[in-house]
């Protein structure tokens, strides 16, 4: 799925860093799923959730089998997405079709980002639908939440993958993060026996130790500021338990 932010580059670097040594078993959670474009490339128990409600319900939905509408008009566009600033939701499955016309029919994977139109005939919703139901073929059997991320419940001993939004680029809909909070957060789920991995482009705090770097070109700040196409270096954090800090 074409997200903001997507991991799908860079995933056969950081995926055999964040999988090694997994138990049978084990699950793979991550809080900030975002377009699944990671833990769609793991097998096994797995947990995904995002604080993008309309995004999950869409997930669970396909993954139901449910089929939204392949031709989204400006119109249907603009009305739904009147309805959810309005807060007009009926049910989960009209959630869920918030989230597919928010994703397919907006430009750069940006929820409601603006309708996208054909352009030399190119039909960029299909191609964005085409990704989606071929991406929900390898999530069926995840377990989908939304909320925050203080609110999962995590089965015992995860591995913990946590794809926030980064600092100083574009702000994602859903809302920002308290990154005190969250850096809070992760420590004690490594306190607590979790195996806790961080994507950021630099994060300053003890418990947290770099184990990847790799200069990947910027998408993040491609449509905003300026149109800034330059490279920026993508970083994954371990984060360390106070009892493991204290041992370096």
């Amino acid at each position: 799925m074409k997200y903001m932010g997507s991991k799908r580059r860079v995933s056969k670097y950081i995926l055999p860093i964040i999988l090694k040594g997994r138990k049978p078993g084990q699950w793979y959670v991550e809080p900030f799923c975002g377009g699944c474009n990671l833990i769609d490339k793991v097998d096994g128990p797995r947990m995904a959730n995002d604080i993008n409600r309309p995004l999950i319900e869409m997930f669970k939905a396909l993954q139901s089998g449910w089929r939204f509408p392949d031709e989204i008009s400006k119109d249907q566009y603009v009305t739904l997405k009147e309805a959810y600033e309005e807060g007009k939701f009926i049910d989960d499955r009209f959630l869920g079709l918030i989230g597919w016309v928010g994703f397919t029919a907006s430009y750069n994977g940006k929820f409601f980002n603006g309708y996208v139109n054909e352009s030399s005939g190119r039909n960029y919703q299909r191609e964005a639908q085409k990704n989606i139901l071929n991406q929900v073929k390898k999530l069926s059997d995840v377990v989908f939440t939304s909320g925050s991320f203080t609110e999962m419940q995590i089965p015992e001993e995860s591995i913990i993958y946590c794809d926030i939004p980064y600092r100083e680029t574009t702000s994602y809909k859903a809302g920002g993060l308290d990154y005190d909070a969250f850096y809070t957060w992760a420590v004690c789920m490594a306190n607590a026996g979790h195996k806790v991995y961080v994507s950021e482009y630099s994060i300053e705090h003890p418990n947290f130790v770099q184990v990847w770097e790799m200069d990947v070109k910027n998408e993040l700040n491609r449509f905003a500021n300026g149109g800034d196409k330059g490279y920026k270096t993508e970083r994954l954090y371990r984060v360390l338990s106070d009892e493991d800090l204290e041992l370096l």
